[in-house]
This record gives structure tokens, sequence and C-alpha cells, in this order.
């Protein structure tokens, strides 16, 4: 032995002769210091395949003993030839699910029908006996295997014991078990003790070795429960286990805490090392106080092989000689949480694809994948964070019956934590429990066309887990080819606007505005409106805009926009440019604000530019944490009601007045206007237009109207000299009405809408628009009788007049007010023959 260990070995001896206080190990981990393992029976003779069981002996007296058999390693019950003896061991307690298996092998040499080897599994408080046999095996070498199946989810205790009668003993008179090994439940255990709740999916490796790490646990906070290398005092060993991981840029952190054999200088005996793709990021040997560290590493984009090991040499061991490794992580800059969900799935073109956030304050859902780039998938990030949500969403607009699609895998606490798939709030399906694996699907069919917001979340109660104790999703499919695209024209415009806008946006992801069908505050029918797409992506910012090119002075913009945002720091932003130079930056709001409608005036001529702007800060998100902008008019000044309402063909051009708390107001549809009512939604009320004017018998004035209204209840109305000739009501849409001057005269005339004291229906408008006049049944360049219209009066015209007159042929509304030359409102024989005398030259 060389003079370093042998001086180890003597300093080790002093310190436990001078009985150290338990002061000294204040900062050690509980159950974790020397001696803190001591067992009654040696696992290494039982456990195989990563199991970790501990055991108690039954009977100190009769002790178990060890043994091999070529590659078998087993124990013995030694209380063979003792009288009314039994002996054997327990096990630790572990939780069970349904279906779980605990596997052992068994050999036997007894006395038949009075010693017996007795197997039991304890759960629920209550023994239940799987083996009671007695006899012999046969051989040395004939081994039974049993496999005991968890019926129920549980905690369970197994007792091996060996029983003997009063009298005779037979044949070898002992029992020995072996190969003892469970066939999920360790890796599950494994995986809670060492990650970091809520910071990421590891696929871990535990099963490397003969001695893999171990769960240990404590009333140390944040320590919990935390791995153990298993190869403590085995010289010439190893402990180890590893993680393969597919990541993008972050960091790997971890705790651990050693104590073993210093190094000297830069030689290592016993160690604990940490490797990324083969190259040591952390060694370490000796810590004497045995604390806690932190280590951290920063990993590239990419797949990496992480291995945490513990290495032993062939000699002397000091301290608690292990080290112990917690709370691993995968830190994403908080830029990037969402920006993991990369393009994971496609809708129906591939010039379409369906974008995946994930909320913060939820945990988020990560992005998973196996080698080669398989198995695509997205897994919630909460994983043993108690009371807690891991969401992703999608926005999507269907129509009526369209379908979207994934599947999705399940391991979980059985109804208390689950998956729920939500569309528009409405819980769609939900999905838990922890014994089935596999990957199921689920098809939502759209009920009605429209835009739809689906969550994806993964909920989890403050309690027990169990299983994976997480959620996968992946090929989430759109069937249709409803509007999706950034394509913001003749989408977002009202038809109110006099300006067609051509809209831009960033088309990278996490960036710009898309299309999404949704209900906007002035009108509560569906519209589309464009939302910004980077929505939970901090420090970003949404653009879209639209240049309007040369306006005049008196402009108005107009739109309705919404913000669901962290108040004070994500904000929606309105600029103005003219002539390239900012004159209007103002910010529309923030925070939980709703619905809102904007309007501005632009003050001068110029070239103008829009642009909307939705920032984010560094700090979080709120709600929605979005944008909507919709309904945007850009109107040059508005014409007067005369010049909105006479129409451009109008022999006679008419003064419109209308005054009251509800006047008729000038709109527009493109480069079309109209007068419309103003008192839509308020109970009780009237809008009224007047015009006072000179007609001559047989003169005509004609108008069109649009109605959408409460049938039988609010009424569109239009009167000459207070006698209503027009009273409508309903969704009639739009209506030609003309009315023929019964004799010279000035008239009054009125249109009026009217409401009543309760319900609203449609628009609950009416609009009025293109007032002509016709004089004496004439139009432009045309006399009395020109029945056709093309400006001469003839033969044509009075045969015309009397096939009317006779019944043959029924004119139009215009052709009997040119035709009825003597003003009674109809055309008859009297007008044909004066038409004809016309047309001779008999009169003029």
């Amino acid at each position: 032995m060389n003079k370093r260990k042998l001086l180890a070995l003597l300093l080790a001896a002093l310190m436990t002769l001078a009985v150290l206080p338990a002061a000294v190990f204040a900062k050690s981990l509980p159950e974790v210091h020397k001696d803190a393992e001591v067992q009654n029976v040696n696992t290494n003779y039982l456990n195989i395949n990563g199991c970790l069981l501990t055991y108690t002996e039954l009977n100190s007296t009769y002790p178990c003993s060890t043994g091999t058999q070529g590659d078998r390693k087993y124990v013995e019950i030694t209380n063979g030839g003792h009288a009314s003896t039994t002996a054997g061991f327990t096990s630790t307690s572990l939780m069970m699910a349904a279906g779980d298996k605990l596997y052992f092998d068994y050999w036997y040499s007894t006395e038949l029908n009075y010693d017996y080897f007795t197997f039991t599994a304890t759960y629920n408080n209550a023994d239940h006996q799987e083996e009671h046999i007695s006899g012999s095996t046969g051989g040395d070498d004939v081994w039974f295997t049993h496999t005991f199946i968890a019926p129920e989810n549980a905690w369970y205790t197994f007792t091996w014991d060996y029983t003997k009668d009063g009298s005779g003993n037979t044949g070898s008179d002992c029992v020995r078990v072996s190969n003892v090994y469970l066939d999920v439940h360790w890796n599950y255990q494994r995986a809670e003790a060492v990650t970091k709740p809520g910071t990421g999916l590891f696929e871990y490796d535990f099963a490397s070795g003969n001695y893999p790490f171990y769960t240990k646990t404590s009333d140390a906070p944040y320590h919990e429960a935390y791995l153990r290398s298993g190869n403590n005092n085995v010289a010439s060993s190893y402990s180890q286990f590893a993680i393969y991981e597919h990541t993008r840029d972050c960091t790997l952190s971890f705790d651990y805490a050693v104590s073993c054999e210093a190094a000297s200088g830069s030689n290592y005996y016993d160690y604990f090392e940490v490797t990324v793709d083969g190259v040591s990021i952390l060694k370490v040997a000796g810590s004497d106080d045995f604390s806690w560290y932190r280590c951290s590493h920063d990993l590239s984009q990419g797949w990496h092989l992480i291995v945490f090991k513990y290495t032993k040499d062939s000699s002397v061991n000091v301290g608690s000689d292990c080290a112990c490794v917690d709370n691993i992580t995968l830190d994403y800059p908080s830029s990037e949480a969402a920006s993991r969900w990369f393009d994971i799935n496609y809708l129906g073109s591939s010039s379409n694809k369906i974008y995946f956030t994930t909320p913060a304050g939820t945990a988020g859902w990560g992005t998973k994948i196996d080698e080669g780039g398989g198995n695509l998938r997205g897994y919630s990030n909460n994983r043993y964070l108690d009371d807690s949500n891991s969401v992703c969403e999608t926005l999507i607009n269907m129509q009526q019956g369209e379908t979207l699609s994934f599947s999705y895998v399940v391991s979980s606490e059985s109804t208390y934590d689950k998956l729920v798939f939500y569309a528009n709030g409405a819980e769609q399906m939900r999905a838990s429990g922890w014994t089935d694996r596999a990957w199921h699907t689920y098809t939502f069919t759209a009920p009605e066309t429209g835009g739809y917001r689906f969550e994806w979340k993964y909920i989890k109660d403050g309690t027990a887990w169990k299983g994976w104790d997480y959620a996968y999703i992946r090929s989430v499919t759109y069937s249709g080819s409803y509007h999706q695209s950034l394509n913001l024209d003749n989408r977002i415009v009202s038809s109110q606007s006099t300006e067609q806008l051509h809209f831009e946006t960033d088309p990278t992801y996490g960036h710009g505005f898309q299309i999404f069908q949704t209900s906007s505050a002035k009108d509560s029918e569906d519209v589309f409106a464009a939302i910004s797409r980077n929505r939970y992506m901090e420090s970003t910012t949404a653009t879209m805009s639209a240049n309007a090119g040369s306006l005049p002075a008196g402009t108005m913009i107009y739109f309705d926009y919404y913000v669901s945002s962290e108040a004070d720091c994500d904000v929606l932003t309105f600029k103005v440019k003219k002539n390239g130079s900012t004159i209007i930056n103002q910010e529309l709001g923030s925070g939980d604000y709703g619905w809102h409608y904007y309007e501005t005036t632009l003050s001068a001529a110029g070239n103008y530019e829009f642009i909307w702007e939705y920032s984010k800060d560094v700090n979080g998100d709120w709600d929605d944490d979005c944008a909507m902008i919709t309904n945007v008019i850009v109107q040059r000044p508005m014409p007067s009601l005369d010049d909105a309402l006479n129409s451009d063909e109008t022999q006679q051009s008419l003064h419109f007045t209308s005054t009251g708390t509800y006047p008729f107001e000038v709109g527009c549809s493109g480069s079309s206007y109209y007068a419309y009512s103003t008192n839509g939604g308020v109970a009780s009320s009237s809008s009224t237009m007047n015009s006072t004017a000179t007609f001559q018998a047989g003169d005509t004035l004609s108008f069109y109207y649009y109605l959408d209204s409460e049938s039988n209840y609010d009424w569109f109305n239009f009167y000459v000299n207070d006698q209503r000739l027009v009273h409508d009501s309903g969704e009639v849409g739009i209506q030609l009405y003309t009315w023929t001057a019964p004799s010279n005269g000035t008239y009054n005339l009125r249109w009026e809408y009217t409401k009543d004291s309760s319900t609203n229906s449609g628009e609950d408008i009416v609009r009025v628009m293109e007032v002509k006049v016709v004089k004496n049944g004439g139009t432009p360049g045309s006399g009395n009788g020109d029945v056709d219209g093309n400006g001469t009066v003839n033969v044509t015209d009075a045969v015309m007049a009397l096939r009317h007159a006779m019944g043959i042929i029924t004119l139009t509304s215009e052709q009997i007010h040119r035709g009825d030359v003597d003003g009674n409102g109809i055309v008859n024989v009297t007008d044909a023959i004066t038409i004809l005398r016309k047309a001779m030259g008999i009169i003029p």
C-alpha cells in the first residue's frame, strides 16, 4: 500500500476514535452520510436489471447467507435444521401500477408437505399469498421463475420466508432466491428524483452497469428526492446513468454532491465526472463537507449524450464513497420558449402551416424527436410540478364540417393529472392514467364556420404523480382549405372604406399578423381580423403596414382593435407616416383591454402609410397576449347629403336636411355613397330626413333603399305631404321605389326609420341612395310620349302604349312615365292616340 493511502487510513481511524459529534456533518445530506446504507440482506445477490428494492431479515437468529452457482448469485434462507422456525426477508414498500410485474427466481429442497417456502405480497393492509410450496425442485440447477402482477394501483411489500414444522428435515432443507427485478417502476421513480420539476422531459438510460444510481429521500429543501451512486465500497467499479437529448441552444444545469477519496494533484482515484459528447465538463473528488453544488454548461443545438458517472479504483474507501445528482434541467432563453415549436405540423397545403404557441406562466411545451429526425412530437413541460398547467395552442379558421385530428400519449396519475383538449374554451376530450402508454387519435369536427382557438393542456393537481408524468401530442392535421394565410387584403378592410389597401406583414414565425375569424365589438357577427403572431414570445414585435398612397386633407381613418396583454408592458401602437415621416405615434393600449374603436383625421394632403405594431417586453405574458385589427376604413372627406343622394341621372337635384338626436348621415361602400339612419339600437327613437321640391304632374321621384330591422316592429317609412307611401320592416335587402306626382305643386318628402321600445334585430338600419327625378315622364333629350326612350316620338311608341293599354304587354315604370302624356298616372288608349298624333305631326 502506498504512503498516501496508508496516511488516509490512519487519519480515518483517528477520526473514528475521536467520536466526532454530529455537528461536524451539519452540511451533510440526510440519509447519505457514511453507514447510512447498512442492509441486512445483500442486494447484490438478489437484484438485477436495476432493481432498487432493499430487504430486511425476518429472523436475526437465522440471517440469510449468499452464494453463487455459475453466473447466478442468490440469497439462501438458513433456518434449515431448526424445527418450528420461520426465517427469510421482506422488502421495502413501493408503489406499483395495476399491471406492473415483479419477477424472481427460486430454488427449494424441503420436506414435502411439512416445510414450506412462501411468497407473500402485502397491499391495502392485507396479505395476499402468491406461492406456498414444499418438496424439491429436482436438482441443483433447476430454478423456477415467479411473476407477480399488481392487481391495482397501491403500495406493495413483499416477503419471502421458509417455515419449518416441529420434526424431520429433508434434502438441503433450505430455499434460495435470485434475480429479483421490476419491469418499469424504477425508471419512473429515478426520473422523478433527479429531474427539476417543470424544466424538461429527459430520456434517461438508467440501465448501464451493475451498480446503477438509485433513489434517496431526505428532509432537505430542494432535495427531497435525488439519485445516489450504487457502487459505494465496491472496488474497481462504476455507477452511471445517461441522457441522450436533442436540444436547441440552451444551458444544462444540475446539482451534485460528492463524498469520496480525494484526488492528489491531477491524479484521481474515486471521483464523480460528467461528460457531454465525450468531453468532460465536471470532474470532482473529495468534498469533505458533502454539500450540494450547482453546475451549468451551455449546449448548442443538436443531439447530445450526457453521462453522469461515479468511478472507483481498486482500493481505499473514504467518506460516504458516493456521488449524488439532483435537479437536472435545460434552461432555454425566454425568447426561445415558443420557437421550440418549430413548424412541426402542416395544413392541407405546404404553404400553410399550423403554428403553435406556449403561454408563459403555464410551464409551456417542448419538442422532442428521435435520432434520425423521426417521431416528432410535443411534450408537456410541467413534469412533477404540483398545481400546474402546461399549455400549447394554435389558431385555425375552419368551415363547418372540417376536421382537426391529432395523436396523443398520456402517462399520469389517473383522474387527477390529465391531458385536456379545448376548442374555444370548451372541453372536447380528456385522457388520464399511467398504465396505457400507447398512441391514440382524436378528431374534432367544426360545428360551424369560424375561427377556433385550440388548446392542449396537461393539468397537474397538488398531490401525487404516477408513471412518466407527461403528455405527448403529434401529427396535428387540419383537413380543410379555409382562410389561413398571411394575405390580409380584402379581409380586414370595411366595405365603407373608399380606398383599397394592400397590407404587408412579416412572414417569419413569431412576427407579423395573420388572419383569424373572430367577433368585434361593433359587429357581433364573425369577421376576419389580423391577429399578432408573436404571442408569448418575449422581446419581439409584430408589424403590419398598409401604403394608402395620395390622400386629401380631411381623410378619416377608422378601425376596431383588440388588446389583451401584460399591462403597461406589451403594447399595441398605431403609426401614420406622411411622405415618409412619422406624424402619428399613438399607443392604443395594453392590459385586459378588449375591443375598442379608433379614428383620426388627416390634416393635410400627402402620401400616407399606416403601421400597426404589437411589441412585447422581456418580462412575461398575460391573458391572450395578442392584438387584433379589423374593420379598417380609409375614407376620403364625406360629401353632403345632397351630393351623396342625388343621382347622376336626376333631372332635378333635391336639397336634403336631417336634424335631431339621430340624424341621417352619409356613408359609403367603396366609391358609392348613401344616407343612413343613426338610431340603431336605441329604443323608442326615430331618425328622419326631409326635402321639399316642386313637381309637375307626371314627374317621377325614385330611390333605392336597404333595410335590415326587426320584422313588424322597427319600420322604414316614406311620406309625401304626410301621406305614408312606404311602410316596410324586416330583412328586405335593397328595394327600388318610384312615385309619380299626380299634379303640379310643391311636395314635402320625408324618409324615416322608427324603432319600438324593445328588441333589435339585424343591422337595425335603413340606407337611402340614388334619388332621381324624371321630369314629366321624360328623359334627357326626349319629349312626352317617347315610350321606348330613344329620343324620338314615333309610331312605335304609340303601338307600345296601345298594346299596354289592351293588356298585351306590360311597360316598365319608366316607360309608363314617358307614355302617360295626360298625367293621370296610367297609360291608356287616350295616351296612345295622343302619341300617334304627335308622331304624325298633327300636334306638337
